[in-house]
């Protein structure tokens, strides 16, 4: 039979786990909603990509219209 302090030391334990549990559970929803953010991250950065590229054309189309009028033109 269980003595007192080893009753007390169980139900410590259980305590202990159902913190430890609950921490668990905290921990499980902030990688969820770091994921969330990695992926609208993401999702921004491929925009910022395409947007990029779209930047450097027109770049690109700008120079070479400068360049042709100024007699550079290959």
């Amino acid at each position: 039979m269980l003595n007192r302090e080893d009753r007390h030391d169980i139900w410590r334990l259980g305590a202990d786990l159902e913190d430890l549990t609950t921490e668990l559970a905290d921990a499980k929803g902030e990688i969820y909603l770091c994921k969330a953010e990695i992926e609208s991250n993401s999702l921004q950065i491929e925009q910022l990509s395409s947007d990029v590229r779209e930047l450097t054309s027109v770049v690109r189309d700008m120079v070479a219209v400068i360049e042709e009028s100024l007699g550079y033109a290959a």
